[in-house]
C-alpha cells in the first residue's frame, strides 16, 4: 500500500512538472527574459565582439546574431521563430547600446509607447511587432509578418 501512494505522488509530481515545463517552453516571451537574465554577460560580450568586426559568436539558446542597420545601433540576437511565410512570428532580443527602444530588425518605423517597458509597431498590412525592456540596454521582440 504504502509502494503505491509513492508511486502516485512520483506520478502526479511528474505530471504537474511536465505542464510546468511545457508552460514554459510555449511562452516565448518569459523564457527568452530568463535566457537574458542567466546570460547577460556572456550575450553583452558577443554583442561587442558583433560590432566590434562583425563576428558571430555562439552563444546559448540563440539561433542567430546579426547587426542591422539604422539610426541606432542594434545587435539582434534571434532565438525562434513559427509559422510559414507569409504568416510569421519571430522571437528573440537585442542589444541597444543607446539603451533606446527600436523595431524589429532596425527598420525605420515609429514604436508607440504603451507603459513604461512596452513599445508596439505596425507596418503595411497585417505587420506588427513589440518591444518590452528586460534590462538596461537589453530588449526583447515580438515581430509577426
Amino acid at each position: 500500500m504504502r509502494v503505491a501512494k509513492v508511486r502516485l505522488y512520483v506520478g502526479i509530481a511528474i505530471i504537474i512538472a511536465g505542464v510546468l515545463f511545457a508552460r514554459y517552453i510555449s511562452n516565448p516571451e518569459r523564457r527568452i527574459f530568463s535566457m537574458v537574465e542567466k546570460n547577460q554577460e556572456r550575450y553583452k560580450q558577443a554583442a561587442m565582439q558583433m560590432i566590434e568586426d562583425g563576428a558571430m559568436q555562439e552563444v546559448p539558446h540563440v539561433d542567430s546574431i546579426s547587426k542591422p542597420q539604422g539610426e541606432h545601433m542594434m545587435v539582434d540576437f534571434y532565438v525562434t521563430g513559427l509559422g510559414i511565410a507569409p504568416a510569421s512570428t519571430y522571437y528573440g532580443f537585442y542589444y541597444s547600446p543607446d539603451d533606446v527602444p527600436l523595431v524589429y530588425g532596425n527598420y525605420d518605423i515609429v514604436l508607440t509607447q504603451c507603459d513604461k517597458n512596452t513599445w508596439e509597431w505596425s507596418a503595411n498590412g497585417d505587420n506588427k511587432g513589440v518591444t518590452k525592456k528586460i534590462a538596461d540596454c537589453w530588449y526583447y521582440y515580438e515581430a509577426s509578418f
